[in-house]
């Protein structure tokens, strides 16, 4: 992948200091460079990165071509509509990848305006199925967290998607 010569060249960042992203950033690296693309590697401090779009954010200014983090759901609802809504592109939201597709958007605003669970479900499996035909985004590793509790507390119920504060009410010690 050459132009006037030249290798194709784009970057990637993460958090700086995250040993494992940079061992992975490594790793893309040297299979892009197998195939003719050259990647720069450029890591930038949390604060910097995750920066909104007024103080100059390296993801909500897109000022990247790859990114790696993380990012979880704090509340156990589907809907992703501020990360990949087509209406959310910074500044205004957070869709760092940028992806703006109506039939996304139709969908999402279609499945909020239903409680039942039965009812939102076609929707966010059409989003689900664009979003993997189109790939703006993919995911390397779904990280599964250990809690430890005392056991002096009651009630405690450790979720596999969503904050663990999410039953925070019942508990009990």
């Amino acid at each position: 992948m050459r132009k006037n010569g030249e290798p194709l060249r784009i970057d990637i960042s993460t958090v700086a200091g995250m040993t494992s992203r940079a061992k992975t950033e490594e790793l893309i690296q040297q299979d892009l460079a197998a195939i003719g693309i050259a990647l720069d590697i450029r890591n930038y401090q949390a604060n910097l990165l995750f920066a909104t779009y007024g103080y100059g954010g390296i993801l909500a200014r897109g000022n990247f071509n790859l990114a790696i983090y993380a990012w979880e759901y704090t509340f156990p609802d589907p809907d992703n509509t501020n990360t990949r809504g087509p209406d959310e592109l910074p500044p205004v939201g957070e869709n760092y990848s940028r992806c703006r597709d109506w039939d996304i958007g139709a969908w999402q605003r279609a499945g909020e305006a239903h409680y039942d669970r039965a009812q939102r479900r076609p929707y966010y499996v059409l989003i689900q199925r664009r979003f993997y035909e189109t790939v703006p985004f993919h995911t390397i590793v779904w990280r599964a967290n250990i809690d430890v509790v005392n056991t002096d507390l009651r009630n405690f119920k450790p979720a596999p998607d969503v904050s663990d504060f999410w039953n925070s009410w019942e508990w009990k010690i």
